[in-house]
């Protein structure tokens, strides 16, 4: 867990007040020694013991005193700040209010007004919106959850693809990480969390065992207290978060947890869709370089070899194991690699073992046991490579199998997903070209030639598909590959929705047909219909004279459906003017093309799914930040009306007090300010007005802007804007605000006294050679604090905030030089720096010169 002193997150950390403390504790100590002074005066012959005896009386009889009137002025208690102290802890929450909000107010969930709850909930999301790594949104999650709601344990259940099966992604004790509870699948029946994400809804209890004997499910756990909230987004719920502990939830706690739980889901889900993402990306890019190793290693010696170091590659494994048949009856192991220990000569085995028995259907083999007395788990145990699962893949060939590689206690001890499953049936059929090729029996130009060429193929068209973002992209890809290869007279590739067929590609068809991309061609079409029904490719020939499919001379039209797993994605059509087209060979290799299709628009789904989650979580952000904007502008607008006496005499702790609102208000505006440009410039919705502006006068609206600032810390600025500069083409608002941010940053991080210059030239543009010819070159240097090497890599991230104590302790967000860079790229301009640590910081931008 993130210790609370240094959680990165909350910009708004509330001061100790120790000028308050100050006060009282001088004031407590005057009036005791006043007290004792008067005992003195009044009998002037007293002792010196006597007048002590008064001073301690006094003292104790004033400290009640003292700590009822630092009560009433809302100052915390002394326990607030104890390191081990939960009350610490919610001072560093995004989920706890700044001291200075409301001076009357104690600073938790449970008494904070709709308006901080409004504040506190925001700056979570912020919190949420910076961590895109599933794991590290996570570990963040519970740690704040936990500095606001005591729990022994917090968990965090994810769904697998199969939504009756559920994994723990995150898992707390006594605040200790339990890794090896994680990512293990359990089903969704036999817990209570199960209950909750089939349901949907929050389940609460005071009594654990209770509620599970009700339900008439096994009580795992040993608190009495137990909560769930679902995890959802949109109309699927994605898992559920879960606290236990031994003293019930209050209406307040659960009321927060519901609200975590409800911003949690969608970017979980989000942040979940990256990681699977980036998984398949590596597995694709696996693929390939498996298939230049493996045909690039076919009629060598170490072809077994490099077909299972690929293979471990491919699917992370203990060991793995390459199975060849001897003989009709028996298979033999032609290589291992992977842990050290296996004994010499691993078994033969026969027909009817686990890893060689036929399964119907083309997934690989998932296995979670073996016989006790199993002889591939003798060889093992010398090895200390003890079984818990394994993988078995067939190499098959024409209808046949020739190989197996098992994969030994894989790392994730499930059976594979679809996408795993197509990716590694795609490995086999580019193990067999080589194993077949590596046969001496083989003479040249035979079948199996044909197939290393056509796997080759293959892999060259997976380089084209990689580069695909849009399923239909992807589609237009398979299909123009498909009609070149089979020399077909036309083709089109559609798009399964629940209605219809959606044309994603058409090439070839007469301009009568009307066949087009858009184009949606009924449910039950002719061919389409049956190649959904059955997930399984066909040929259709036309009878007499009257063609048959899309085509009005066709002869013959080849089916293909595009499947994943049981899903049918869409349909692949290829049709003939010949009525010899498309052989059982060609077909054969076709269908491999539509496996690999399923694989590249698949990948480009959830690329799509993890736009349209930015898109929406932009949106969210946007529409959250426009709704907050209606109460900032009332309590900026009742707090002026009050400071301003119009409700009546405003006393000078009382003008104190509203100053301390004004300025929080101020912070939350500039905060909804920045996060709605934010969101506005990651959905491509934030235009720019260009015009030729003049650059002197908007210098010095800047400068005059944030000039009492730089008095107030006695900073001496230089200005070095020629008279004649000439105009920059920009957005004069946008530029004001680029400049704003720079300079606002540099006198912000440089101490008292320090120096500032501001320059401005125009001159050619030789930072960016792609760039306009002519540029602006801002700069804008400080002997301010200055930046470390390690964070100058991070410096224009989102949420960024530097770990040095002194930066940490000024108000800021960290999303104003992550703007800053976008705007400056919007413009066609560069943003760069350069930095030494405690010596300042020169930052350097340029914009478009005007025409002259």
């Amino acid at each position: 867990m993130i210790p609370a002193e240094d959680c990165p997150l909350d910009p708004f950390r509330r001061p100790t007040l120790s000028w308050l403390s100050i006060f009282f504790d001088v004031g407590h100590i005057l009036l005791s020694v006043g007290a004792a002074l008067l005992v003195s005066a009044a009998v002037p012959a007293a002792s010196p013991a006597l007048a002590a005896g008064s001073l301690l009386l006094t003292a104790l009889f004033l400290l009640p005193i003292k700590h009822r009137m630092m009560k009433r002025v809302g100052f915390p208690r002394e326990n607030d700040f104890r390191g081990d102290s939960l009350e610490f802890a919610k001072t560093y929450s995004p989920f706890s209010l700044p001291s200075d909000a409301s001076s009357a107010r104690e600073a938790d969930w449970e008494s904070a007004g709709p308006t901080e709850r409004r504040e506190a909930l925001l700056r979570f999301m912020q919190m949420l919106h910076s961590a895109s790594d599933l794991d590290i949104l996570l570990e963040l999650t519970a740690s704040q959850i936990l500095h606001c709601v005591p729990a022994v344990s917090f968990r965090i259940a994810l769904a697998d693809e199969d939504p009756s099966f559920l994994a723990y992604a995150f898992s707390l004790d006594h605040e200790v990480r339990r890794g090896e509870r994680e990512n293990r699948l359990f089903t969704a029946d036999e817990d209570l969390c199960g209950t909750v994400v089939r349901s949907g809804v929050p389940l609460v209890t005071g009594e654990y065992a209770e509620t599970c004997r009700i339900r008439n499910l096994p009580a795992r756990e040993s608190a009495s207290a137990w909560a769930g909230y679902p995890l959802s987004s949109g109309p699927s719920v994605i898992g559920a978060m879960l606290l236990l502990r031994d003293t019930p939830f209050t209406e307040g706690e659960q009321s927060l947890l519901e609200s975590i739980a409800a911003a949690v889901g969608p970017a979980a889900a989000k942040a979940r869709l990256v990681r699977e993402s980036n998984r398949r990306t590596a597995l694709v890019s696996g693929l390939v370089r498996a298939s230049r190793l493996i045909l690039g290693a076919a009629g060598r010696k170490d072809l077994p070899e490099t077909i299972l170091s690929a293979a471990r590659d491919l699917l992370p494994c203990h060991s793995a194991i390459l199975l060849l048949p001897e003989s009709s009856e028996s298979w033999k192991a032609a290589g291992r690699t992977g842990e050290a220990g296996w004994r010499a000569d691993l078994p033969a085995v026969g027909m009817d073992h686990p890893f060689v028995r036929p399964i119907a259907g083309d997934r690989p083999a998932f296995l979670d046991r073996l016989p006790a007395d199993d002889p591939f788990c003798s060889a093992a145990d010398g090895g200390g490579a003890e079984f818990h699962s394994a993988v078995s893949l067939a190499l098959r060939y024409r209808e046949k199998t020739c190989g197996r590689v098992v994969f030994w206690n894989p790392l994730r001890a499930a059976p594979p997903r679809e996408h795993d499953a197509m990716l590694l049936n795609a490995f086999a059929a580019i193990c067999v070209a080589a194993l077949e090729k590596d046969r001496p029996q083989a003479p040249p130009g035979s079948a199996e030639s044909a197939l290393s060429e056509e796997l080759t193929s293959l892999q060259r068209l997976d380089q084209a598909l990689n580069s695909a973002s849009d399923p239909s992209e992807a589609m237009a890809v398979v299909l123009d590959w498909g009609i070149r290869y089979a020399e077909a007279a036309c083709g089109l590739a559609a798009i399964c929705t629940e209605d219809a067929f959606e044309v994603s590609a058409a090439f070839g068809y007469p301009p009568e047909t009307g066949l087009a991309k858009g184009i949606r061609l009924p449910r039950d079409s002719e061919g389409f219909e049956e190649a959904v029904r059955t997930g399984q490719s066909f040929r259709m020939q036309s009878q007499g004279t009257q063609g048959r499919g899309l085509l009005p001379c066709g002869r013959v039209s080849l089916f293909l459906p595009i499947r994943r797993g049981v899903r049918i994605l869409g349909v692949l059509l290829l049709e003939s003017e010949s009525e010899a087209a498309f052989p059982p060979a060609q077909a054969e290799f076709l269908e491999r093309l539509a496996s690999h299709a399923a694989i590249a628009i698949s990948n480009a789904q959830l690329y799509a799914e993890v736009r349209n989650a930015n898109q929406a979580k932009s949106e969210f952000i946007s529409f959250v930040a426009h709704e907050l904007k209606t109460p900032m502008t009332s309590i900026r607008g009742y707090t002026d009306l009050v400071a301003q006496g119009a409700v009546g005499p405003v006393s000078q702790p009382q003008a104190n007090f509203l100053a301390t609102i004004r300025l929080n208000v101020d912070r939350m505006a500039a905060l909804v300010s920045d996060l709605n440009d934010v969101s506005r410039i990651e959905s491509g919705r934030l235009k720019l007005e260009f015009s030729a502006v003049a650059l002197s006068p908007a210098v010095d609206e800047v400068v005059e802007a944030l000039r009492s600032q730089m008095e107030g810390k006695e900073q001496k600025l230089t200005l070095e804007i020629p008279a004649d500069l000439p105009p920059a083409w920009v957005d004069r608002g946008r530029l004001i605000q680029i400049l704003t941010n720079l300079v606002s940053n540099a006198y912000k991080y440089t101490p008292r006294g320090g120096v500032l210059r501001i320059a401005a030239e125009r001159t050619s543009n030789r930072w960016d050679p792609s760039g306009p010819p002519e540029v602006v070159h801002f700069l804008i240097q400080d002997s301010g604090l200055g930046i470390s090497l390690q964070e100058q890599k991070s410096i224009f991230q989102k949420f960024f905030r530097s770990e040095e104590r002194v930066v940490r302790d000024l108000p800021g967000t960290g999303l104003g030089l992550h703007i800053t860079r976008n705007l400056v790229e919007m413009h066609g301009g560069k943003i760069w720096f350069e930095s030494e640590l405690h010596k300042g910081s020169t930052f350097h931008f340029t914009v478009p010169a005007a025409s002259l």
